[in-house]
């Protein structure tokens, strides 16, 4: 073709409507064979928009739009466009970008001449039609003119290209007043028009764009000339545009395009510089380390071992993946020289014996029978380097990185954010200043709304002369459905590294994230493309859990390493017999817990073929993992259930750490913590850590467990108790920064109990604090608005005198009650006492058995309990019917009826206390409590305490029904009034007796008096007398707590 589009913009840049891929579909409809992205600032498109190219069968070329002072106009700043020409381009703009970005963006610090000296070698540097030149033209400046000409071809030399545009007057206009100039002094010229979009209709969108703090105007009318707005047109189209003087501008554009060559994925794999012995290349050292760990695993190497190694060490050559293992092992023997907790191998590192051998994997595919894959998915360009380690781990793992293979060697892969639909609408409502109600229409047109109709829509509108009101929903709604999802920024991936043997500088842009880190200004996939090692430092619950526990438990045994635990150590294999398996996650939900029972696994193959047969769904249904992908879980959790048999006070600790660092509730744990003989203390504002710590025989917990306590907060009040004990409430306002420990922060200390050492009286601590926060309330809004965020967490109250309407006093202390919820606000948990046991009057009542308690004696028996819920599952191999409800009640399962289950929902949040009933049996050696009804503890003890009578209407009715009572209400004694009326002679021994009793009111009582009688013949009224109404569901079939209002 004649006629190339260089300079399409995507929606990566700020100006740009459509994706890469949209505008390669739309290249490839008007019949194009080469189209060039440039888009401004970021090379982000760039994967996507050859991915689009090889499918479309379209060759791309590449560039981008940076930002540079002027030559002649100084103070001033213009575009620049860059093509790439060959590899070496591409390395010279990765280094002016990382410049740019350095610096800042756009025309707040652009590149200066300076920075482009020696780095434009491989580049085609073009002066686009919008740059300084149109500036001079417009200021009617020739001697700068001159001046700007003489600079640039000084700058660039004979790789410079003027680009020109006609899709303006004034365009035009400079068109014919510069091209002259460029052929004067021998410089190519090509035709360069701006490409923001694919489609005319587009150009809606783009208003949006050109105009980012609000509509220009209340409608939209299409420009009378559509052929001048800056969409991607035919080549018939431009070229009968381009004609006279400037009819060989557009041939010379195909010609440049033909020049640049340069396609990612052309460089070379970019593997970090290995120090290996001399002599050797990464292939034969890779062997010479095989044979080594083969022979040091696996003593004499048989000959289907050699065949297994001979193998894998093929696939590895064919892919270039030796220098790949060789780095794996050496950071994996950096790990362990320091005593860093790692996972045992994942993906198919599991199922190399190449793996094994070089220790890159713990677990030995040939004793697991596991089937030899190659390295390399289908479809993987390169497979990521994953190592789970603690969280704690990361920075120093970067560090030694950085130190080993140099700073500019490693980066944090980046991750576009993408403007959601929704997030989309909600932008241009407000920018088009809708109402209430037009936003609202406008999202539910979101369903209906696909960018192609969008499209089809947005283009019969460019073609029409009619106008279309901002703030109609339909016509927003398609401006958002071609603009979403757009790009926003950049994030870090958090766990994802890319290293490369080669300084980054020429390798990748890197630019400042969202959350102000440095990152890559390349996805993954663009990561993978041009041959980077990439690392996945994966945190790993069960590995903070163990690296806590390890550090905890040195105390009892210095030389406890984790590389050392064995596998066949029977306290452990008698815990998991037991299904004692509280804070390790993979193994702890409530069906694994039965099978352990059941199957007591004795060694890790066992406990392996439990794991894999709790995931079946339904009894006979096929395995949902491959050995290999459970294997490394199950060894992870072994080594957890290991600390817990022998060093269990540094176990618990630890995991009472992850689940709150996870923000779940950790009282079920706390519960069992307290059963094995260890006490679990308050947050100490003295004593406490960061996180959770061992005293003597005691777990105390971290000032990280109280809630908006941030890292912060913990920085500011651990540097300033080094220099001693805080003594006072003062004291300790005086000494740490009240704007990071905020009054906010100070109330939650105080509630939580971390202020006890200080003063015991929280009510009276609270008091001043709350105090405080009134007069700075009060001074904020006499204060100027521009100094009130200044004044309003300033605690220099202390040395002022109180006011006389606000006299010192003694403070009561707070009831217990007021004490406990307070406590639980702070925290999220009840912990000076045991979540269960608060419900005093509810269990010497009922006397329900607690779950620690129940044994085989309580078998085919009706029994109570009481407990915490940890989970529910509404899929196991246990359950019988579809509907039903596995519930784990600390480790015990319990079954749940759907009829019941449907009406409890309240009561199935982990974390509630729960009162069932039900009987416990036995099924195929697996012992199950089978719940006929469950209630909530707080509301049990709430309808005990307001309902002071209940009156049954016996009319009509006889001894038989007397009897099915009085058998009822013996199971609730207590002391609510039971009233008896209408029951027709002769009034005997059964009726008199009945007549006497007090029962304790609650839902299962109300809900059996119901059964017997009809609910309107059951009445009940409160202390005062006063006649109340018992909300139930339907009585016959269901249990469920009843609330009274």
């Amino acid at each position: 073709m004649a006629f190339v589009p260089l300079f399409c913009q995507s929606h990566h840049s700020p100006r740009g409507v459509a994706s890469p891929a949209d505008l390669v579909r739309r290249a490839r409809a008007l019949g194009y064979t080469t189209l060039g992205l440039c888009d401004e600032a970021t090379l982000a498109g760039f994967h996507a928009f050859d991915e689009a190219c090889r499918a479309q069968g379209i060759r791309p070329v590449f560039g981008c739009r940076l930002i540079m002072e002027g030559l002649a106009l100084a103070g001033m700043a213009f575009p620049l466009d860059l093509l790439i020409e060959t590899e070496q381009g591409y390395r010279n703009l990765v280094r002016l970008m990382t410049v740019y970005h350095r610096r800042g963006e756009g025309d707040r610090r652009p590149l200066r001449a300076e920075d482009l000296h020696d780095r434009v070698q491989g580049l085609f540097p073009v002066l686009p039609p919008d740059g300084e030149l149109l500036e001079l033209v417009r200021l009617r400046e020739r001697d700068k003119a001159e001046l700007f000409l003489k600079r640039a071809g000084d700058l660039f030399g004979r790789e410079l290209v003027y680009g020109f545009s006609l899709q303006s007057e004034e365009l035009i206009e400079a068109a014919g007043m510069t091209l002259p100039l460029a052929r004067f002094v021998g410089a190519r010229a090509i035709a360069a028009p701006q490409v923001r979009y694919p489609e005319p209709g587009d150009a809606a969108a783009a208003v949006y764009l050109d105009h980012p703090y609000g509509a220009p105007s209340r409608s939209y009318r299409p420009p009378g000339d559509p052929k001048s707005l800056p969409a991607l047109w035919g080549e018939d189209d431009l070229l009968s545009r381009w004609t006279d003087e400037y009819e060989e501008l557009p041939h010379e554009a195909g010609a440049l395009a033909r020049r640049c060559t340069w396609r990612p994925g052309r460089i070379r794999r970019a593997y970090p510089t290995l120090d290996l012995e001399r002599g050797f290349d990464p292939n034969s050292y890779l062997f010479d380390l095989v044979i080594r760990g083969a022979t040091q695993r696996y003593g004499e190497i048989t000959e289907s071992l050699k065949q297994r190694v001979n193998r894998e060490l093929e696939d590895v050559k064919a892919n270039n993946l030796a220098p790949y293992l060789l780095l794996n092992h050496q950071i994996v023997q950096f790990l362990d020289e320091k005593g860093i907790s790692r996972g045992v191998g994942r993906s198919r590192a599991v199922s190399s014996v190449l793996a094994y051998c070089l220790g890159i994997s713990l677990i030995d595919p040939l004793q697991y029978k596991l089937v030899a894959k190659s390295l390399v998915s289908e479809g993987e360009l390169f497979p990521p380097i994953c190592i789970e380690v603690p969280r704690s781990a990361v920075p120093s793992i970067l560090q030694w990185l950085r130190e080993t293979f140099g700073e500019d060697h490693l980066v944090e892969i980046g991750r576009v954010i993408d403007l959601r639909r929704d997030q989309m609408i909600n932008e241009l409502a407000n920018w088009a200043s809708m109402t209430d109600e037009e936003r609202r229409l406008t999202h539910r047109e979101k369903a209906r709304l696909r960018s192609a109709g969008a499209a089809q829509r947005l283009d019969e509108l460019a073609e029409s002369t009619r106008s279309r009101r901002w703030r109609d929903p339909a016509f927003l709604g398609d401006i958002a459905a071609r603009l979403a999802p757009r790009p926003r920024g950049w994030q870090g991936a958090g766990d994802r590294y890319a290293l490369s043997g080669e300084p980054l500088e020429w390798m990748v842009p890197r630019l400042r994230s969202t959350q102000g880190r440095v990152v890559s200004g390349l996805e993954e996939p663009a990561i993978d493309r041009l041959g980077l090692a990439r690392l996945l430092f994966v945190p790993h619950g069960l590995l903070d859990i163990l690296d806590k526990a390890m550090q905890a438990a040195h105390s009892q045994n210095p030389g406890l390493n984790f590389a050392k635990i064995p596998l066949d150590d029977r306290p452990t294999y008698e815990l998991l017999q037991r299904g004692d398996v509280s804070g390790i996650p993979p193994l702890e939900n409530v069906t694994l817990r039965v099978m352990l029972r059941k199957h007591a696994p004795a060694n890790l193959l066992q406990l392996l073929r439990v794991k894999t047969e709790s995931g079946m769904v339904r009894p006979g249904e096929e395995r949902p993992h491959e050995l290999s992908e459970e294997l490394p879980d199950v060894l992870l959790s072994y080594q957890c259930a290991y600390l817990k048999a022998n060093y269990p006070l540094a176990f618990y600790a630890a995991a009472i750490d992850a689940v709150i660092e996870s923000h779940q509730n950790p009282s079920a744990l706390i519960r069992e913590t307290r059963r094995a003989g260890f006490d679990v203390l308050p947050p100490d504002i003295n004593l406490s850590q960061w996180d959770t710590t061992i005293h003597g025989h005691s777990i105390r917990l971290g000032l990280s467990a109280i809630r908006g306590f941030g890292e912060r907060a913990w920085e500011n009040v651990h540097a300033v108790r080094s220099g001693g004990n805080f003594t006072t409430l003062e004291n300790f306002c005086e000494r740490v920064n009240t704007r990071i420990v905020n009054l906010r922060i100070l109330r939650a200390l105080i509630a939580s109990g971390a202020m006890d050492a200080l003063d015991p009286n929280r009510a009276a601590m609270d008091a001043v604090i709350a105090r405080l926060q009134k007069r700075t309330r009060e001074r904020e809004s006499a204060a100027d608005p521009l100094h009130r965020q200044a004044t309003l967490f300033e605690l220099e109250e202390w040395e002022t005198e109180p006011d006389a309407d606000e006299p010192v006093a003694d403070v009561r202390e707070w009831n217990a009650w007021e004490k406990l919820q307070r406590e639980s606000e702070a925290l999220g948990f009840f912990l000076s006492i045991d979540p269960v046991a608060r419900f005093r009057i509810v269990l010497e009542h009922l006397a329900p058995i607690p779950i620690e308690r129940i044994n085989r004696r309580h078998l085919g028996k009706d029994i109570r309990i009481t407990g915490l819920v940890c989970a529910v599952e509404e899929r196991s191999p246990l359950l019988g019917r579809e509907g039903d409800r596995l519930v784990d009640l600390e480790g015990l399962a319990v079954t749940l009826p759907q009829r019941i289950a449907e009406v409890s929902q309240s009561c199935l949040e982990p974390g509630t206390e729960v009162f069932l009933t039900g009987r416990l049996n036995r099924r195929d050696g697996m012992l199950l409590f089978d719940a006929d009804g469950i209630w909530r503890l707080c509301d049990m003890e709430d309808q005990a305490t307001r309902v002071g009578r209940v009156r049954l209407g016996l009319a009509e009715e006889n001894r038989r029904t007397l009897g099915m009572i009085a058998k009822l209400v013996r199971d609730y004694p207590g002391n609510t009034a039971l009233e008896l009326a209408d029951y027709p002679a002769p009034r005997g021994w059964t009726y008199r007796r009945l007549a006497r009793r007090g029962v304790f009111f609650c839902s299962p009582l109300y809900q059996g008096l119901c059964k017997i009688l009809t609910p309107s013949a059951v009445e009940l009224f409160g202390q005062n007398g006063e006649p109340l109404l018992a909300r139930a569901s339907d009585l016959e079939d269901t249990k469920d707590p009843d609330e009274v209002d």
